[in-house]
Parts: structure tokens; C-alpha cells; sequence
């Protein structure tokens, strides 16, 4: 396989580069919910977006394949740069622990811009776990997979227990914004679930990414055995998972007393379906090494296309036409069409530039030292 390290000499990992286009790429697919429909439509597929057979087919499909997964296997591969990060530096630099850190300072401060114009971000959540991810890196894979799917575990339980809470304390009102409304308050319990979800989901991936990277799963080492039989147990295991919880919650009528419990199973499903899909890529460049080629520019520019779907789909869906406007079949042309726009756009920019604007800024930041950013 000849993905391993860049052409360019520069130390990067190609697979994970690919990678990481892929899951920047996947994430506006439910991203896009929320910049386009009301708040409340992200978590409840009945709630706006439209009723056609279409919307609902696009809404499934997007909880089955997209929801939590995208996000699993961009917090995991953040894990895995944060000891990329480290061994490379190290290699060449005196107190790399301290350069990561204020590296990591720097994404807590362009998260909080990102998150002024859109209360979606993660970044913040990702800079708030650096500092765990530093103490902890050096632990044995087994020991990493094992914390990581204690925390997968913890936030599944919380739901149940936070809608145990929540149906013995009041009515589906406290639900707010989250299931109904997005111009309603939501109860203390509901955004306590909501904040350590998205915590401990991220934190617990970034473990198992560390442990992936260490072993060897994230750059193309492993053989191609065990990247099939990876890719069937986790996608065996991480499908029928997610499947459940979305029959759940729609044999319930989508009822507001099992709205966060049945987020459970899609949780436990996050780590195997992450494993089934980084082992799937692997599978298809062991077989044609050329075949994702163009993720790749898009992976080397994540932050500056992440930041750019935000600015694209306010612009678009907000500005220009009315948040609701668009149902979500409609929402899943305007995601292709922004794909095509970062696919075309990275691949002419890194013909002529070293690194994406962004990447380049937060580079110079970091080393305080400016660098030449024309090839």
C-alpha cells in the first residue's frame, strides 16, 4: 500500500489525510440540518424538514450512516494528530508538550470565534480534551481502547437516566429545544445530557484514535485480513446497533419520554461503525492506492474547510434564502454541491500553496515564526 508518509516530505500520513476529507466532508451531511432547519429538527427527524417519502428516507439514512459516525471518526483521527504532533516535533524540538499545548490554546481561541457565528462548533470541545489526550498518551492501546469505551458507555447510560429524570419531573415542554422548539428554554437535566454527551462521545473517540494510530490501523500497516475482518465486525456490529435505536424511537412515535434514551444504542454503535469504516477506506487503497486521491487535499485543509461549510451554509441558507426554506432532500443537493466546491477548490490550492490559509495561520501562531506559505 503506498499511503504511509507524503510525497512532499513532510511528514504526513496520507491514509489519515484521506481520512480526514472524508469525515470533514461527512460531517456537513448533519451539520446541514442545523444550519438549514430549525434546532429542534437535528434530533427529531419529524420535526420540520419536510414529510415526503424522500425527506424521510434522506433523514433515516442520515441517522443509520452519518449521525455521531462522521463526528466519531473526526474525534478520532484529532486524537491520533495529537500524538502525531508530539512524535514529530519531538523528533526535532525541545518541550514539544508545551508547543502542543499552546497549539491546542490557539484552536480553543478559533473555536470560540467559530462558535460566535455558530453555536455547532467542536472545536472547543476538542481543545478542552487536548490537555487528557497529553496526560494519557503514553498508556498501552488496550488500556486507551478500554477508557475510551468507558466513556462511550457512560454517555449511552446518561440517556436513559437523564429521560428517567426527565418523565418523572414534568412534561415533554422541558424538552425545548432539543425535541420541539428551538425558541424554548430546555430543562437543566436535557442540557446537562446534551454538554457531557458531546464531551465524553469525543473524548471516548479520541482514545480508541489514539490506540489506532499506535497500533498502526490509521496508516495502512495492518493486513488486509484484518482490515476485512475489522470492517465486518464493526459495520456488522455498528449498523444493527444504530438501526435499533432508530426503530426505537419510531416505534414510540418518536415520543418525546424516550427522546434521549434511544440515543443509547446509536452511542454504542459509534466505535465499532468508526472501526468498520476507517478499515473499509484501508480495504480500498490496499486495492487501488490512487482511488481517494481526492479526499486528500481536502483532508490536509480540514480546519479551513470545516470553518468554510459554516461561513457557506449561513451565507446560503440564511442569508440569501430563509432558515426552513429547504426541505431535506434539498439540503442534501446544496451539501453535494458545497462537496464539489472544497474537493475542486483544496486541490487548486494546494497546487500552489503549501498548507490551507487557516493551517498556515495556525502554524505561524504556533511557532511564532513566519513561513513561506507559496510552493
Amino acid at each position: 500500500m503506498s499511503t504511509s508518509r507524503s510525497a512532499h516530505g513532510d511528514g504526513r500520513v496520507v491514509s489519515i489525510d484521506a481520512l480526514r476529507g472524508l469525515a470533514v466532508l461527512g460531517i456537513l451531511l448533519m451539520n446541514v440540518v442545523s444550519f438549514g432547519l430549525p434546532d429542534p429538527a437535528y434530533f427529531n427527524i419529524t420535526n420540520d424538514g419536510g414529510d415526503g417519502l424522500l425527506d424521510r428516507a434522506v433523514g433515516l439514512l442520515g441517522e443509520v450512516l452519518i449521525d455521531q459516525k462522521m463526528m466519531g471518526l473526526f474525534s478520532a483521527l484529532f486524537g491520533a494528530s495529537i500524538v502525531l504532533f508530539i512524535d514529530r516535533v519531538g523528533a526535532r524540538r525541545r518541550h514539544p508538550i508545551v508547543l502542543s499545548c499552546w497549539r491546542n490554546l490557539l484552536l480553543l481561541v478559533i473555536g470560540l470565534v467559530h462558535a460566535s457565528f455558530w453555536e455547532g462548533d467542536v472545536l472547543i470541545t476538542y481543545a478542552l480534551c487536548s490537555p487528557i489526550l497529553l496526560l494519557v498518551r503514553k498508556l498501552r492501546g488496550r488500556t486507551l481502547v478500554a477508557l475510551g469505551a468507558f466513556c462511550m458507555t457512560l454517555t449511552a447510560a446518561s440517556g436513559p437516566l437523564a429521560q428517567m429524570i426527565l418523565n418523572s419531573s414534568g412534561g415533554a415542554g422541558q424538552l425545548g429545544w432539543y425535541w420541539f422548539d428551538q425558541d424554548l428554554d430546555a430543562a437543566p437535566v436535557v442540557v446537562t445530557f446534551f454538554v457531557t454527551d458531546s464531551f465524553l462521545r469525543a473524548l471516548g473517540m479520541m482514545l480508541i484514535g489514539i490506540a489506532m494510530y499506535r497500533s498502526g490501523v490509521l496508516d495502512g500497516s495492518r493486513s488486509h485480513e484484518w482490515y476485512r475482518r475489522a470492517a465486518i465486525a464493526g459495520l456488522g456490529t455498528g449498523i444493527p446497533l444504530t438501526v435499533a435505536g432508530v426503530v426505537w424511537i419510531g416505534a414510540t412515535g418518536h415520543s418525546w419520554r424516550h427522546a434521549l434514551a434511544s440515543n443509547a444504542p446509536t452511542t454504542l454503535a459509534t466505535a465499532p461503525m468508526v472501526i468498520g469504516l476507517v478499515s473499509t477506506v484501508m480495504l480500498l487503497l490496499h486495492r487501488r492506492p490512487k482511488s481517494l486521491d481526492r479526499l486528500v487535499p481536502v483532508g490536509r485543509m480540514a480546519l479551513t474547510n470545516y470553518l468554510s461549510q459554516t461561513a457557506i451554509a449561513l451565507f446560503v441558507l440564511q442569508e440569501v434564502f430563509t432558515r426552513g426554506e429547504f426541505d431535506r432532500a434539498e439540503l442534501l443537493l446544496f451539501t453535494f454541491a458545497v462537496w464539489a466546491l472544497q474537493i475542486i477548490w483544496s486541490q487548486w490550492w494546494l497546487a500552489h500553496f503549501t498548507q490551507g490559509p487557516t493551517e498556515w495561520l495556525w502554524r505561524v501562531a504556533t511557532y511564532l515564526r513566519w513561513t513561506p506559505i507559496r510552493r
